[in-house]
C-alpha cells in the first residue's frame, strides 16, 4: 500500500496505556469505526488470500476453491458438531463458521472494540520486540460509498443492496459477492450473519467482505471511492506490551473472555503471567493446594 492510501494517527508509536485511552476516546466520538489488531504491520488480508498465495493459485481458481471449501465443510459438519447447521443457502453464516474453525475464507476479522483490537495486536508475546499495529477503518463511510458504487456498476444494483440490507444472507449475499454471471466488482463491505456465534458475540466482531475474491483485500478496499482518512494505522511501541496487557487483563479483556471454554482460559494465563510474576514468592508448598 502506498503511503497516501491511509493516514497515521501520529508519527510516533503509542508508548503507554494513557495514550491508548485518549485515542480510543477520539475514535468513539466519530462515526462507525471498526478495528483490527495485528502483531505485524502488513496490510490486512483474508486467510483465503494468504492461503491461495501459499499454494500458488490465483484468479478464477480462488473463487472455485472457495465454493469447494464451503461445500466440503457443510457436507461433513454434522459429523463433528452437535449444534444445528445453518439454514440451507445461508452462505454468509457458513463462511462465518468456516472462519471460526480455521478454514480459509474471504472474511477479514475486525472488531467494534478498539481495546479488543489492541489486545490481539499485543497478545503474541513471541513478537515482544516488534511494533504491533491496530488498523482503524471507518466502516460506516465505507458502506455508504460501496452502496453507491454497487448501484452504479451492478445491474439492478440498488435493488440488490436493499434486498441484502433486509436479508443479510442467502440469495442476496451470493448475488452481491458470488455472482459468476458478471465480472466481479471490487469493493469491501462490513457485515455479519443474522445468527452470531459465541466468538463473534464476545469479541464484538464484524467481518469485512471483499466483493472480488480473486483480488486482494487491499485492492477491494481501495477500489471504493473516499478519503484516505477512512483508513488509519496506529503503531504500538513494543515496550508498552507488558503494561497494556496487564491493564487489559484487569479490565476483563483476555483470552478467557474472548475465547469461551477451557482452551481460552488456559491461553489467558499467558498474559496473566505478566501479573503473576510480580506476586510475592510462595514456594513449592503452593503445589500442595492442587
Amino acid at each position: 500500500m502506498t503511503p497516501t492510501s491511509y493516514s497515521s494517527h501520529s508519527k510516533n508509536p503509542i508508548t503507554g496505556w494513557s495514550e491508548l485511552v485518549r485515542l480510543e476516546t477520539e475514535f468513539d466520538g466519530k462515526d462507525e469505526w471498526a478495528f483490527r489488531g495485528q502483531d505485524a504491520d502488513d496490510f490486512p488480508a483474508s486467510s483465503l488470500e494468504r492461503h491461495c498465495e501459499n499454494i500458488g493459485i490465483s484468479g478464477p481458481a480462488v473463487s472455485d476453491l472457495e465454493v469447494k471449501l464451503i461445500r466440503d465443510f457443510a457436507r461433513r459438519y454434522h459429523l463433528y458438531s452437535g449444534s444445528e447447521p445453518p439454514p440451507k443457502g445461508n452462505t454468509l453464516e457458513w463462511l462465518s463458521l468456516l472462519r471460526h474453525y480455521g478454514t480459509p475464507t474471504r472474511l477479514v476479522d475486525f472488531t467494534y472494540s478498539f481495546f479488543i483490537a489492541v489486545y490481539f495486536a499485543l497478545e503474541p508475546l513471541e513478537a515482544a520486540k516488534k511494533p504491533a499495529v491496530v488498523w482503524a477503518l471507518d466502516v460506516g463511510g465505507l458502506k455508504n460509498e460501496a452502496d453507491l458504487l454497487i448501484a452504479a456498476k451492478v445491474p439492478k444494483g440498488y435493488d440488490q443492496i436493499q434486498k441484502f440490507h433486509r436479508e443479510r444472507d442467502g440469495d442476496s449475499f451470493r448475488a452481491l459477492f458470488m455472482d459468476n454471471s458478471r465480472s466481479p466488482l471490487r469493493f469491501a463491505y462490513s457485515t455479519n450473519p443474522i445468527r452470531l456465534n459465541d466468538r463473534l458475540t464476545v469479541q464484538q466482531g464484524v467481518f469485512l467482505v471483499p466483493g472480488d475474491v480473486s483480488a486482494t483485500f487491499e485492492a477491494n478496499l481501495l477500489a471504493v471511492p473516499g478519503p484516505s482518512t477512512r483508513i488509519v494505522k496506529v503503531v504500538l511501541d513494543p515496550a508498552c506490551r507488558p503494561e497494556v496487557l496487564r491493564k487489559l487483563h484487569k479490565v476483563g479483556i483476555n483470552a478467557a473472555t474472548l475465547f469461551p471454554g477451557l482452551e481460552g482460559f488456559g491461553r489467558s494465563l499467558r498474559t496473566k503471567s505478566l501479573i503473576l510474576k510480580d506476586l510475592p514468592i510462595q514456594g513449592t508448598e503452593m503445589l500442595e493446594q492442587v
